[in-house]
């Protein structure tokens, strides 16, 4: 039997996931691909699904918890040979290694056991798999110039498997799971909780096998250059049983200098700059330093998370209680419009309260902002689109084999044209107003209605792709968007928006633009209207458009002339070819 770790996949921009749904139990037996548990994010949900058919041996993560990418979820049990790869241990097994050499159980290395006679009988097996001492670093921050050790996830002698976590990282921006990058045995642990690195910091030392080909030389263990195997007790650091938050100054000091009192750059530890109050607080370096930002004093504000932990939602609370009773009255009224309460609506019959999801409280203030601070213009126009509807269908007739080309790939067509001529269209304005950022990409959202409410995943690099292949990756999106197997990625980078309410009805309607982006199409069903083409009345397929713009950005003759190019396009599909 194998185990696997099902982790959290690669969340691009989001900072961590909340486990609002658990879908099996230890002991359960699941299939390949079959969904073991719900991560929502601000924008969407996703169900992981397991990667191998076996057995639960344990659920890892609770419902409420929030986890990052690569995070452990759960420790699938299977049979060998379904795909999983050995363990450092078993693959030692399998090679060969002489009887009376030690057995090394998890948990339990002590590389002082070793005797010289063992190292003599592993060293034949050392001539075909070699085992070197890999230093695990702190990948790069980018330009976060350093990150504090929130928790250490191992110990020395643990046996560890590639992408398992074993540290976590705490920036002002985000949490981090360390990793390594292959299966071994942690031989040392080179910082404590509480420590600050920085980017290529070293963090832990593995011991593990890197198998040889016949044909490369053995290495020579008596050369400077092999990597010698060190003891634990004398490398790493004892770990602080402290909780993060927690460490008082003079711990602080002790971490961050060897046992001669000298300054040890990888155990760097910022002091605290909150009072003295504020060290009693259960709260991370993110929320401390944000406090920071507002002025907040942490030790006046109520936890909501673990053990009284202060999360970065209750500083905002805390804020928007602050706002509404403002101690300078030339400060008042600068902030947002603030909702008026509720009336007891029990006065006049009985009610019920019912949570919003995740993703409609998020898009309730992201529309509630976007509306307060973007001065709105909506621009309605119509389009023929008589000829295009019998291109479509006489397409589709020919090619059924294929993916159905829907009214909505011509849209996003004609609409990446579009904003090839008007290029300020998929722009965004710097916040300052300053400057314009111009994007040499074209990534068109889709609006996607779904249970939990709207998602707009973007079709990347949509002008580049034909009728057909838009067809296919908006059908994709969508239903990923409504089976909650929507990647984070598929989310973000958007530059232009549509918004269909084609296959619903109505005559019009004013859609809200999604910040940073500039402007936002809407379109709505299609009807057949009696026009003059020609001098003579005929019965023509007429859709109607409405295109909202930022008027800081775009002046409203340019929305016209966007438009009515738009509406060009659709009505001779042979401008789509260009």
């Amino acid at each position: 039997m194998s185990r696997v770790i099902i982790e959290v996949p690669d969340m691009g921009e989001v900072d961590d996931v909340e486990v609002v749904e658990l879908l099996v139990a230890p002991g359960e037996h699941v299939d390949k691909d079959q969904s073991l548990l719900v991560l929502e994010s601000d924008k969407a949900s996703v169900e992981i699904p397991s990667t191998m058919a076996g057995v639960v041996h344990s659920v890892i993560v609770s419902m409420g918890d929030r986890v990052v990418t690569g995070a452990p979820l759960i420790e699938i049990e299977t049979l060998e040979g379904e795909g999983v790869e050995q363990t450092e241990l078993a693959v030692e097994e399998d090679a060969g290694l002489p009887d009376s050499a030690p057995a090394e159980e998890p948990g339990q290395y002590d590389a002082t056991a070793a005797d010289e006679s063992s190292r003599k009988q592993s060293a034949a097996y050392t001539e075909s798999n070699q085992i070197d001492l890999v230093t695990v670093r702190v990948p790069d921050l980018g330009d976060i110039e350093g990150a504090e050790v929130t928790e250490c996830l191992c110990a020395v002698g643990d046996q560890v498997l590639a992408d398992q976590a074993i540290l976590v990282l705490e920036s002002e921006k985000a949490s981090l799971e360390i990793t390594p990058e292959m299966d071994g045995e942690i031989t040392a642990i080179l910082v404590k909780v509480g420590a600050e690195v920085a980017s290529d910091d070293a963090l832990i030392e593995l011991k593990t096998v890197v198998q040889r080909s016949a044909s490369e030389p053995a290495v020579d263990r008596d050369s400077s250059e092999a990597p010698v195997l060190v003891e634990a007790e004398k490398t790493a650091p004892t770990i602080d049983d402290a909780e993060p938050g927690r460490t008082t100054k003079s711990e602080m000091e002790s971490l961050s200098t060897d046992g001669q009192g000298e300054q040890d750059p990888a155990r760097r530890v910022s002091e605290p700059e909150q009072p003295n109050e504020a060290l009693l607080v259960h709260a991370g370096p993110a929320v401390r330093k944000l406090a920071r930002e507002f002025g907040i004093q942490l030790h006046e504000v109520e936890g909501s998370g673990p053990h009284n932990r202060i999360l970065k939602e209750d500083l905002q609370r805390h804020v928007r209680a602050r706002l509404k009773e403002p101690s300078n009255p030339e400060s008042a009224g600068q902030s947002f419009p603030l909702a008026r309460p509720l009336p007891d609506f029990s006065r006049y019959g009985a009610t019920t309260s019912v949570p919003m999801s995740k993703i409609r409280q998020l898009s309730a203030r992201n529309l509630h902002e976007s509306w307060v601070t973007i001065p709105h213009v909506t621009h309605f126009d119509e389009a023929d689109i008589t000829d295009l509807e019998d291109f479509r269908k006489t397409l589709n007739q020919r090619r059924d084999h294929e993916t159905k080309v829907t009214p909505l790939a011509f849209f996003v067509k004609a609409v990446t044209l579009s904003l090839k001529a008007f290029p300020q269209f998929n722009a965004s304005l710097s916040p300052d107003f300053t400057e314009w950022v111009f994007k040499d990409f074209i990534n068109i959202g889709i609006a996607v209605e779904t249970e939990g409410g709207l998602v707009v995943p973007n079709i990347k690099n949509a002008d580049q792709l034909g009728l057909t292949a838009i067809a296919k990756q908006a059908a994709e999106l969508a239903e990923q968007a409504r089976s909650k197997k929507l990647m984070p990625q598929s989310l973000q980078g958007a530059t232009f928006t549509i918004s269909s309410l084609g296959g619903i009805g109505g005559t019009g309607f004013t859609p809200i633009i999604n910040p940073p982006e500039v402007a936002i199409l809407g379109v709505t069903r299609a009807k057949w209207q009696p026009r003059y083409v020609s001098d003579e009345l005929k019965k023509r397929l007429i859709v109607p458009l409405a295109l909202s713009y930022d008027h800081r950005a775009i002046d409203g003759a340019e929305a016209a002339r966007f438009l009515a190019g738009l509406a060009e396009q659709l009505e001779d599909v042979r401008y789509l070819a260009l």
